[in-house]
């Protein structure tokens, strides 16, 4: 039944199944459809023979009148096809009335034209009835792309819209918040959680696209997130904001539109990181008996060696420590002075400080330092004897360092440097030098060579060395200390060691603004006081 359409249309007619208990109806709507190019699958006059060819023909379309033969009208016709078929439906109708459109309503039709209507009317409402059908699965088939992206995402996601308001949760938010989606959907966000600072207790409301300074994500590292009345857990939750001016995003199919707004919805993503807290809490238990028999090797505060003092501030990182620094008797009339700083942070960082510290340990029997029983060697000896033990060392490890000898009867003091920021020389006229030595840090190269450099020291004259952590440690802001400002406090506070050293300890503790440091702090004062 029905013809094959003209040339000049598509190649595939669409076929549309006629439900119309007047036959003469039937035929002139089965004329004009034809005419049009659509192809007729067949006609019925009740319901029964409708859902008959509807599953045999499988039509594109439905155009179905609500008054028919027999105890269904074509609204009950229409909710039965939908059990089993996804196939959109037009009315059509004499009655205009409020309760007739509103049972038509229950069906979700795609169309409704009111008797009489003419050709145009019909043949536009199809059109228009099939492309909203088609745009409908286009956007359905994106949502499950996206919801199938999304579920594969690792950690939980909610998608809210700018209102706060829940419209798509995954499997494993779902199964995390013991939650259909279906449930939740259309609730406010903090109807379901409450997110707190891990550290202040302070509660974390989401962030605005406006009140961020037009960031697209803002990540918290570990938050409290508490779900109904169940006890906190620790979690790390990113949001990103969705923004209307982006074009094509297929995320804007998860939510409904909106006109004209700069932010469209959320993606909130949130990983539960408790069990990693834990493990964390235990490294961290190890790393504090580490750092803490680290602590135990250093020289003592204020320890007096031939006539020169040494008094130092050391404040291992959150992490663990890869600095360290020693102060020894070689002999009757010479002193070693080291400092030196290990890449990274942790236990490796640690170990490697660790085996360092033997390695330039005199009292230490396979120590560095002698090339024969009775010769020492000279500072760029001493490293470069070092960079052997670290080059090719896997896993690979840099070491920035300084180490120098002191002649005790003379003052003079040889340096050799490796990388690491160079010492200075506060003399006792309240001029400051630098000691020049160079050369690179150790086990980046095979053979590298270093520069010593010399200076005498007189009495009340001194030598300092710090580490990177020092210089770099950021305030609030993310300005770093600055060598400058080091310089400038030794230059102001040309006091005794003890209290140099306290004043130095509290004004970094207020630079940083906290008592957590991203890395280690070493300051070193070798004080010649004879």
């Amino acid at each position: 039944m029905g013809n094959s359409r003209n040339s000049g249309g598509p190649a595939s007619p669409k076929r549309i199944l006629i439900v119309e208990d007047n036959a003469i109806v039937a035929l002139e709507i089965e004329e004009s459809l034809c005419q049009a190019g659509y192809e007729v699958v067949g006609t019925a006059s009740n319901g029964h023979k409708a859902i008959e060819l509807t599953s045999s023909c499988s039509p594109d379309l439905i155009l179905m009148d609500i008054k028919l033969e027999g105890k269904m009208d074509g609204t009950e016709v229409a909710k039965q096809v939908q059990k089993s078929s996804d196939i959109p439906v037009v009315f059509l109708s004499a009655y205009s009335d409020r309760a007739s459109i509103e049972k038509a309503k229950s069906s979700h039709p795609y169309g409704y034209i009111i008797k009489p209507y003419n050709d145009r009317t019909l043949l536009v409402t199809i059109e228009v009835a099939l492309h909203q059908f088609h745009q409908r699965n286009r956007t359905i088939k994106e949502s499950d792309f996206i919801t199938s992206i999304i579920n594969a995402i690792g950690g939980s996601v909610i998608v809210v819209d700018s209102d706060s308001r829940i419209h798509f949760m995954n499997d494993q938010a779902q199964d995390l918040f013991c939650m259909k989606s279906d449930f939740v959907s259309g609730k406010e966000i903090i109807e379901i959680m409450e997110i707190r600072d891990s550290l202040t207790g302070m509660p974390i409301s989401i962030p605005q696209y406006e009140q961020v300074s037009g960031k697209r994500q803002i990540i918290f590292d570990d938050c409290l997130l508490s779900i109904h009345n169940n006890p906190p857990i620790h979690a790390e939750i990113s949001f990103t904001h969705l923004l209307s001016d982006t074009g094509q995003n297929l995320f804007f199919n998860l939510l409904p539109d909106k006109d004209e707004v700069s932010v469209q919805g959320i993606i909130i993503q949130i990983k539960d990181i408790s069990n990693r807290k834990k493990r964390q809490k235990s490294i961290n238990l190890e790393l504090e008996k580490t750092i803490s028999m680290q602590k135990k090797l250093l020289p003592e505060n204020g320890l007096i060696l031939d006539g020169y003092c040494i008094d130092w501030l050391f404040i291992p990182a959150t992490f663990g420590a890869g600095d360290f620094f020693g102060f020894y008797h070689l002999d009757n009339s010479r002193l070693a002075f080291y400092t030196f700083d290990v890449m990274g942070h942790g236990i490796i960082a640690t170990i490697t400080s660790l085996l360092i510290h033997r390695l330039l340990n005199p009292a230490e029997m396979n120590n560095i330092l002698t090339n024969s029983p009775d010769r020492i060697e000279g500072p760029a000896d001493v490293l470069c004897r070092l960079n052997k033990h670290l080059y090719g060392r896997e896993p690979f490890q840099f070491v920035s360092i300084i180490y120098g000898i002191i002649d005790t009867r003379t003052g003079i003091t040889r340096c050799a440097r490796g990388g690491h920021h160079y010492p200075l020389l506060l003399c006792n006229s309240g001029e400051t030098h630098t000691i020049r030595a160079e050369g690179p840090a150790l086990g980046f190269r095979e053979n590298p060579e270093f520069v010593e450099y010399n200076v005498k020291l007189g009495k009340n004259d001194r030598i300092c060395l710090f580490s990177d952590g020092l210089t770099e440690c950021k305030d609030s802001r993310g300005i770093q200390f600055s060598q400058e400002r080091l310089i400038a406090y030794l230059e102001e506070n040309n006091t005794g060691p003890g209290r140099l050293i306290s004043g130095l300890s509290a004004k970094l503790f207020e630079w940083k603004g906290s008592n957590y440091f991203d890395d280690d702090i070493t300051f070193v004062l070798i004080d010649k006081i004879i």
